[in-house]
């Protein structure tokens, strides 16, 4: 017996919603500007431990843009993330 998918999560049903990609483009931006600060941080200089943490953070920002993005096109695989 075949079942839906079940949405568990309310930003889920928002980027099945985002035909469009606006929330999607918005959300995109946030995050690499999240990703510029954090950034900036790293590249200025930090104490070992610091660099280590802003790091990780980083890499967190980056992760979830990818994940963000590749929930949209599966719900719009006939859809550009850019229109």
């Amino acid at each position: 017996m075949s079942q839906d998918p079940i949405s568990l999560l309310d930003l889920e049903d928002k980027i099945q919603s985002d035909a469009h990609g606006t929330l999607r483009r918005q959300w995109i931006e946030e995050l690499d500007q999240y990703g510029r600060t954090l950034q900036r941080q790293l590249d200025a200089g930090l104490a070992p431990a610091d660099f280590r943490a802003v790091s990780a953070w980083r890499e967190s920002v980056a992760t979830a843009s990818e994940v963000l993005n590749r929930i949209w096109a599966k719900f719009h695989p006939n859809l550009h993330p850019n229109h």
